[in-house]
């Protein structure tokens, strides 16, 4: 047992400089035909809230809890090329009051990135594209944001 909770302190210890994240706009780019697979997972919970400097609690709703998973898949389709979607799922309750909680499958994203080179200026691009669940709307968006280059 002292083992097992030795390895784990190592390990929550050297977690911090081993570990990697990317995120869809942090130009990191994955290699040709790499893939890497995020789940991620959120809680939040609250009956009280500020309204201005008076903390109130919030007997219309009682405790408004909200819980969230999400698969991210990150593909590299070149070495300047990828491809990284996300789909969340969503459930929310409430412990009084007549909102009743929902749940489901929110909105699909996926972005494509490239990064292009002409002579010593690199630059990323980015275009993202967002598919809600209940299909009323897609919203497509364009960042341009230039990359220090090598000289």
């Amino acid at each position: 047992m002292k083992t097992i909770l030795k390895s784990l302190a190592v390990a929550g210890l050297m977690a911090p400089f081993v570990a990697k994240a990317q995120m869809p706009n942090d130009a990191i780019y994955m290699g040709k035909k790499q893939l890497c697979v995020a789940g991620m997972y959120g809680y939040s919970s609250w009956s009280q809230y500020w309204e201005n400097t008076l903390k109130r609690e919030n007997f219309n709703i009682g405790t408004h809890t909200t819980q969230s998973v999400m698969v991210m898949p990150a593909y590299g389709i070149s070495n300047r090329v990828n491809v990284i979607l996300s789909l969340p799922y969503v459930w929310t309750s409430t412990s009084a009051g007549n909102l009743m909680g929902q749940h489901g499958i929110q909105d699909l994203a996926a972005w494509l990135f490239a990064q292009c080179h002409r002579g010593w200026v690199s630059s990323h691009w980015e275009l993202c594209a967002e598919f809600p669940s209940d299909v009323d709307w897609v919203t497509v968006s364009h960042l341009y944001r230039p990359v220090a280059g090598e000289l």
